[in-house]
């Protein structure tokens, strides 16, 4: 049996990257009160760094 992949909408995207760059959190702590995996929002930080504004598009349900 393989695990059912999560998705999450952009503007969720946008405001974890926001939560972990503002909060003086750091992007592990706030991965686990997310509950994402381990590297993934610094994964989203980086990307939205190099990106800018432009950083997640609307996903299409």
């Amino acid at each position: 049996m393989s695990a059912t992949r999560r998705t999450h909408s952009s503007e969720f995207k946008s405001e974890a990257v926001e939560l972990a760059t503002r909060s003086g959190r750091s992007i592990a702590e706030v991965e686990r009160e997310l509950g994402l995996s381990e590297g993934l929002l610094k994964q989203r930080v980086r990307k939205a760094k190099r990106d800018g504004e432009q950083h997640f598009p609307a996903t299409v349900a």
